[in-house]
């Protein structure tokens, strides 16, 4: 007597023991349901603890269970877990070009900076539009505009651009900030670097 797949799957004489309707797939036993006694016809017979399989059924959950957070958390945390050790030599790029401006006798005009948009400036540097202009006075030089794109010049060794340390009238909304400070300059406050 010949049954359809849906008529053997239905039959309540075998619900413990489903066909695998996949043909195998990777290699992993078949699911018995509560009949731990029952071997898999098409597994060889074997007695005892088997090393190999041990192996095997552990690496196959590694895989699976990787997979799986790969899938729950998402592709891109998994890639940035992966790109983390690119961001620390991005922050010392920064924190070197933070240092290279201290020494130059620049000072920022602003109390922050951004990671990201600093990054976006590296990444796409185009010399026509990179500007900034710096205000002078008897207390010393004063980034104006352009804070962004002076760090990430630093950051490239590019130097002066052409519409680079113009001369501007305006005065920098702030005067107390420093590129960086070193831990026992505590009159001194740094320039804050947000993501």
């Amino acid at each position: 007597m010949t049954r359809t797949p849906y008529e053997r799957l239905m039959d309540p004489r075998g619900t413990c023991i489903l066909q695998d309707i996949f043909g195998g797939g990777l290699g992993v036993r078949k699911v018995y349901g509560y009949r731990y006694e029952m071997r898999d016809p098409e597994q060889p017979e074997r007695d005892g603890f088997d090393l190999g399989d041990f192996v095997r059924s552990t690496l196959t959950g590694g895989l699976m269970g990787g997979l799986s957070g790969v899938a729950f958390y998402g592709m891109d945390k998994a890639v940035k877990a992966l790109e983390g050790s690119g961001t620390e030599a991005f922050d010392a790029e920064i924190n070197k070009a933070l240092y290279k401006l201290e020494n130059s006798g620049l000072r920022p005009g602003q109390t922050e900076i951004s990671k990201g948009k600093v990054q976006y400036i590296v990444d796409n540097y185009d010399p026509v539009k990179a500007q900034s202009s710096i205000y002078t006075d008897s207390t010393g030089r004063y980034l104006v505009e352009g804070h962004h794109t002076t760090v990430a010049n630093m950051i490239l060794d590019r130097g002066s651009g052409l519409n680079m340390n113009q001369v501007s009238p305006l005065s920098p909304s702030v005067k107390n900030v420093y590129w960086t400070k070193k831990w026992y300059e505590f009159w001194k406050k740094a320039i804050e670097i947000k993501k």
